[in-house]
């Protein structure tokens, strides 16, 4: 038997000494002696893990939870180790296995419920959640409020406020669920619950940043010295905020500041925040922009779309073009029309063609008919799962990457482009907070650069398929909307339907930054914002606004 003891001291002495490889060595000869030998293992896995070998520590964990498939210590231990390691899938299969030796762990449902969600499998998440609340898990309000967000992701709202309320229902004080609520009320417009969700929040922890945040941008301002205001300078004089708080309050802060007309100081604010989410975000490489897009073109080429497998002539439509340029406007204005349903930003394509398709567009070219005819069916079967029987407005702006693709799949499909004077669509994306989403929209350089970008390719999916492209220009949409609409109409094939200029009394929900705006009555105010910004703003914008009063003429 091993005498555990003597051989910590050893290997101890051993590492004070920087004998690594000795140290390692006298533990496996331990371990050839009695290979089942548990506490060994765990010893082994910890000096593994200690030295940073974290898939060595991984096989012997995993040769632990063969062993004792009763003990949840491994299990935990291994799937946090694959956590380290960004292995989501590896994590989920440690929790399915311990919820199957341990089937009453509450923890284990938990904690497999987070991975479900990560992998994208949101039903089985509920679920595993339920269950462990069903066992009694230590916390019940977290269970129930993660549920409803992700019953909130399933479009299935009267579940999700259900979810919220029995979270607090079990804490009163549990915050994430206050908070939670809020921005659901948020996305419905529901301005005076949301700010009740988020007060009750400040009301338990003044300093809950995302609270007073979003009461920010939620709160019209014309008074720089607000008291809500006062109380996010304090914060963010606090040299111990940390750097997500700060980030989020600053953007809070220009916002307000924009409104009350100082805008030397919001755009201080804004560039602030924009340097803290450029400092954790992953550098925007122009270069890497600009071979891609080329890519893109010279991928998808008549020839290219002559050959595609068709899927379905189904009318889809998308709404796309730069973000912040006004398709969540039109979105809402088409979801007040009998025809159509609101999904906002699918994410579907940018998810699958970030995974299964790595290496877009390249993999395109090579891909086999098969593929492709899976990736769009598997849309459709998204579509139909979450919006049953409707004809669905995808609004993902940047889907623009993926008309030529679509334009191939989905012979039917019509592909609306918002314009946007380029000054305010770059200084509305640096006053918003997109985390890590949008490398470029932390730099109005960047920014501007990316639009450049995005503009070429549009031209050339009109050079390609100009009939199913039909371009709309924010302005002309805000100032004088009802032509704009029938245009759009005519082009979708749908009759103009008097209540889309209503669309303010639409129930449908918005998850984008635009949550406040589109619920307003229309007006111009936001049409040449930029001039406020005039002299902070770089040389390029100057001259996209020139390329594109060229272009229109």
């Amino acid at each position: 038997m091993t005498d555990h003891a003597a051989l910590i001291r050893q290997i101890r002495t051993l590492l004070e000494a920087r004998r690594v490889a000795d140290a390692e060595r006298v533990l496996l000869d331990a371990l050839t002696q009695n290979n089942r030998d548990t506490s060994l293992l765990a010893l082994i896995a910890e000096f593994y893990e200690q030295l940073g070998r974290s898939l060595e520590a991984a096989k012997v964990l995993t040769r632990l939870t063969e062993l004792e498939p009763q003990e949840s210590g491994a299990y935990f231990r291994l799937a946090e180790l694959f956590d380290r390691l960004g292995r989501n899938h590896d994590a989920l299969v440690v929790y399915t296995r311990l919820c199957a030796a341990c089937p009453d762990l509450a923890d284990a449902h938990f904690n497999r419920a987070i991975y479900l969600r990560r992998m994208g499998q949101l039903d089985e998440s509920i679920a595993a959640y339920r269950r462990a609340i069903d066992l009694g898990v230590a916390n019940p309000a977290d269970a129930w409020s993660n549920v409803g967000v992700i019953l909130g992701d399933l479009e299935r709202h009267a579940e999700a406020r259900a979810a919220f309320a029995a979270s607090l229902a079990a804490d009163p004080r549990w915050l994430p669920a206050h908070y939670n609520l809020g921005l659901l009320h948020e996305e419905f417009g529901e301005r005076d619950a949301a700010l009740t969700c988020f007060a009750r929040a400040l009301a338990i922890e003044p300093n809950y940043h995302q609270a007073l945040a979003r009461l920010v941008h939620a709160t019209p301002f014309t008074e720089p010295d607000d008291p809500r205001l006062r109380r996010v300078r304090e914060l963010l004089d606090r040299s111990d905020l940390p750097d997500d708080a700060r980030e989020a309050l600053s953007f809070a802060l220009g916002k307000a500041l924009d409104e009350c007309g100082r805008y030397d100081d919001a755009f201080a604010a804004f560039a602030a925040a924009n340097r803290m989410a450029r400092a954790r975000a992953r550098p925007y490489e122009r270069h890497a922009v600009e071979r891609d897009n080329a890519a893109i073109r010279e991928t998808f080429s008549a020839a290219w779309l002559n050959t595609a497998p068709v899927i379905a002539e189904r009318p889809l439509v998308f709404v796309c073009g730069m973000f912040r340029s006004g398709t969540t406007l039109l979105e809402q204005m088409l979801a007040a029309h009998s025809a159509f349903t609101a999904g906002g930003e699918i994410r579907y394509f940018n998810d699958a063609l970030g995974d299964e398709f790595a290496g877009y567009p390249a993999i395109i070219a090579a891909a086999g008919s098969e593929a492709l005819r899976a990736l769009g069916k598997n849309y459709l079967a998204h579509l139909d799962a979450r919006f049953p029987g409707a004809r669905v407005i995808n609004k993902r702006p940047d889907n623009v990457r993926y008309l030529g693709l679509l334009a191939g799949l989905f012979p039917a499909a019509r592909f609306v482009v918002m314009r946007r004077n380029p000054g305010d669509t770059c200084l509305s994306i640096f006053s918003q907070q997109f985390g890590d989403a949008l490398r470029y929209a932390t730099d109005l350089d960047d920014t501007a650069h990316y639009l450049q970008q995005l503009r070429g390719l549009v031209m050339h999916w009109q050079g390609l398929f100009p009939e199913r492209i039909l371009e709309v220009a924010y302005e002309a949409l805000v100032s004088d909307p009802e032509p704009e609409l029938r245009r759009v109409c005519e082009f979708l094939g749908v009759p103009f339907e008097p209540s889309m200029l209503g669309f303010t009394n639409n129930d449908a929900r918005v998850r984008t930054a635009s949550v406040w705006q589109v619920r307003r009555p229309l007006h111009t105010t936001s049409i040449g914002r930029h001039r406020h910004y005039a002299r902070h703003l770089p040389a390029n914008i100057h001259e996209l606004h020139e390329e594109q009063h060229a272009d229109e003429r």
